[in-house]
C-alpha cells in the first residue's frame, strides 16, 4: 500500500491507468488480439477483423442512435461493455477497484496464483471520447468511421472514454486502452497490444524511490509501474479493500449480469469474464 500511495503522488501532474489482473503471467493485450493470436496477427489483419465485426454489428441492428449511425468508437465501446472482443482494453481510474481484480484467484490452474497491479501513465496519449466528433469523412470513408481511423492514424496509444458510460463502468470508473497492433520488435515486452516506449530498469531502485523519503523537484516521468500481490495477501486485501472502500463483486457489477454471475447461482466474488472489466 506504500508503494500505490507513492505512485498516487506522481498523478497529482501525471495521470496513469490502473489495471489489476489476477495472475503475473497474464499480458496486457486486448481480447481480440489474443483470439487472433498476438505471435501472429499484425494491425492489417486486426484492423480487418474488426471491421467485419463493425459490420456484422451494424446488420444486426446494431450501432443506430436515435437519428444516425454512431460513431465506431462508440460501437466498440459498446461492444467491450457487453464482452465482444475488440481492441480496447479496460482500465480504471482508481487504484483501489483494479488491486480488487488484482486479488482475485485466476480462473486458469496452470498459472501463478500471484497478482499485477498495472499503473500505465497516459498524461501524454491522445483522449478521444467514444461518440466522436462527426468530423468530414475522406472521400469514399463513412463518417462514422473517422475517429477510430484519425486516432490509428496517430500510430500510438490512445485512450478512449465512453460517451455513455452504463452502470457498471460508472461503478468501476473505467475507460479504456487501445492502439494499433505493435511491430513485432515493440511486443516483445509485457504490451503486446499497445505502443508504450520504455527502457528496462531496476526493480529494486524503482522500489526503494517510491517508498522511500521524497526529494525535492517534480517526479520522475514514470511509463508504468507494476506491483505485484502474493496469494498470501489476496484475502487479507480484499477485506481491506471492502470495508475501507466498499469494492466488492456487488459494487462494482451493480447489474443483472453481475448478479448472474456472482449471486444467482452462488458466486463467491471471484474474477469476473472479460465484460467491461480488468480480467
Amino acid at each position: 500500500m506504500n508503494i500505490l500511495g507513492a505512485v498516487g503522488v506522481f498523478s497529482a501532474r501525471q495521470r496513469f491507468a490502473w489495471r489489476g489482473m489476477s495472475s503475473a503471467d497474464y499480458s496486457l493485450s486486448s481480447s481480440l488480439h489474443r483470439r487472433l493470436g498476438v505471435l501472429s496477427t499484425d494491425e492489417r489483419s486486426l484492423r480487418e477483423a474488426e471491421l467485419k465485426c463493425l459490420a456484422d454489428a451494424r446488420a444486426w441492428g446494431l450501432g443506430s442512435g436515435e437519428t444516425e449511425f454512431l460513431d465506431d468508437l462508440e460501437v466498440l465501446a459498446d461492444m467491450q461493455h457487453y464482452g465482444v472482443e475488440t481492441r480496447l482494453i479496460d482500465v480504471s481510474s482508481n487504484p483501489m477497484t483494479a488491486l480488487w481484480f488484482a486479488c482475485q484467484t485466476p480462473r486458469l490452474a496452470d498459472v501463478s496464483r500471484t497478482g499485477v497491479l498495472l499503473a500505465v501513465n497516459v498524461s501524454s496519449w491522445e483522449r478521444y471520447i467514444s461518440i466522436g466528433e462527426r468530423a468530414a469523412p475522406a472521400e469514399g470513408r463513412a463518417a462514422n468511421e473517422v475517429t477510430l481511423e484519425r486516432a490509428l492514424a496517430r500510430n500510438s496509444s490512445f485512450v478512449v472514454e465512453a460517451a455513455h458510460p452504463n452502470a457498471r463502468l460508472r461503478a468501476q470508473e473505467g475507460f479504456f486502452l487501445a492502439s494499433p497492433v505493435p511491430s513485432a520488435r515493440d511486443a516483445n515486452g509485457p504490451f503486446q497490444s499497445l505502443s508504450i516506449p520504455h527502457e528496462h530498469g531496476n526493480p529494486e531502485a524503482l522500489a526503494k524511490s517510491l517508498t522511500g523519503d521524497r526529494t525535492p523537484g517534480a517526479p520522475r516521468w514514470l511509463p508504468f509501474v507494476a506491483i505485484l500481490i502474493s496469494p498470501a495477501l489476496k484475502k487479507k486485501l480484499l477485506k481491506y479493500l471492502e470495508g475501507t472502500y466498499n469494492r466488492s463483486a456487488r459494487t462494482l457489477f451493480p447489474d443483472y449480469a453481475g448478479f448472474r454471475e456472482f449471486a444467482a447461482h452462488g458466486g463467491d466474488g471471484g474474477e469476473p469474464g472479460d465484460v467491461a472489466s480488468q480480467s
